[in-house]
């Protein structure tokens, strides 16, 4: 979704009715100022329209989410010249990636383990776990924001 001039939009989380799987992505783009005030677009990309790469050595695999890489690119739209991939390694697998100085880098390494139950804002593993953050929410335990007018 492109928000160019402004979008209400409902970012509730459907599971798929076969698997009853829900594997979200969100990633928010600062759009450069001359595309701010453009109208608003919407681009629902399945998981099988994703590029994707076998590693060489067949040991994991890699996906261009965003921009390109060695031939592979993204069906979403490049504003400024950024990337994001998807690269899962199974044991011993490898991956490198050449640098270059004008970007910035950042790698997540993790493995979900448990369940995770997303109620907008609140992200938690369980149900009773989403209710509480809601009641500690609208009691006030997580601070306020005091601004002068």
């Amino acid at each position: 979704m492109k928000a160019g001039s402004g979008v209400i939009h409902d970012e509730t989380l459907n599971p798929d009715p076969e698997t009853h799987v829900t594997q979200p992505f969100k990633f928010w783009i600062n759009l450069p100022a001359k595309n701010k005030v453009e109208s608003t677009q919407y681009l629902a990309i399945q998981a099988d329209e994703v590029p994707l790469q076998i590693l060489d050595n067949g040991n994991g695999w890699r996906k261009v989410i965003v921009g390109e890489y060695e031939g592979l690119n993204s069906k979403f739209p490049n504003f400024p010249k950024q990337f994001l991939y998807h690269v899962h390694l199974g044991k011993g697998g490898m991956f490198s990636l050449k640098t270059l100085s004008e970007f910035e880098y950042a790698a997540l390494l993790e493995n979900y383990t448990g369940p995770i139950v997303a109620e907008s804002p609140f992200i938690m593993n369980t149900t009773s776990e989403i209710a509480k953050a809601y009641h500690d929410f609208h009691a006030g335990k997580y601070g306020e924001i005091s601004y002068n007018q």
